[in-house]
């Protein structure tokens, strides 16, 4: 009886210990969404289940992104609810993902970003700025396609406030006329097969920044 009882405990023990590693590892190097993870409530607002094969974002299940090579688990702990919205370094080094060269990430990324600047909180309002900018200005027709997948227009005021808050990713910028000329500027050098009708959204978005 004696053995049994010693026995029993470290029996569950190494059992929980492989439930932990299943639900944290998967493939080479990837991470699955933990299904009991404790969020900050602020999660709730993200309209997420925490069921990475469920969630789907940009047309492709959480985990597809999770199971990627180099995926952030700050975009993990984000997708969570637990990645603390106080620690701006986190938060910083976050949304500066939004503009990585991996086109397989970006989504997800850009996901993080727009969900945190959705959400009532000063903090991230003034940080998601510059990346919002940057990413627009980076890939400006992919931008473009991303705010036309929303009929609503909710996603394209969301960031064309987010960026007037404070975007000014153009040190030399000190006004919204200098801010707003930069913004064009940047987007038709990196726009692809850029026409008229393009050459017109970048100057509207970039007016709907930073009003005349």
């Amino acid at each position: 009886m004696k053995t049994a009882a010693i026995f029993l405990p470290l029996l569950a023990l190494y059992a929980c210990k492989q439930v932990f590693q299943k639900n944290t590892t998967s493939g080479s190097g990837s991470f699955t969404a933990s299904q009991s993870a404790k969020t900050n409530g602020w999660a709730q607002q993200t309209g997420i289940t925490l069921n990475s094969l469920q969630d789907s974002i940009w047309e492709q299940p959480v985990q597809y992104y999770l199971d990627r090579p180099g995926c952030s688990p700050l975009a993990l702990r984000f997708y969570e609810g637990n990645l603390p919205l106080h620690n701006s370094d986190s938060v910083v080094a976050l949304f500066a993902l939004t503009t990585t060269a991996d086109p397989e990430l970006r989504p997800f990324y850009r996901w993080c970003l727009t969900k945190a600047m959705q959400l009532p909180h000063i903090d991230l309002a003034e940080l998601a700025a510059a990346p919002a900018r940057s990413y627009a200005e980076s890939f400006p027709n992919e931008f473009f396609y991303y705010m036309d997948q929303d009929g609503t227009g909710d996603r394209y005021r969301i960031w064309a406030d987010a960026i007037g808050y404070g975007g000014y990713t153009d040190t030399s910028t000190e006004s919204y006329t200098d801010a707003r000329a930069a913004l064009v500027r940047h987007m038709k050098k990196n726009c692809r097969s850029c026409n008229e009708e393009i050459n017109q959204r970048i100057f509207d978005f970039a007016t709907d920044c930073y009003p005349q």
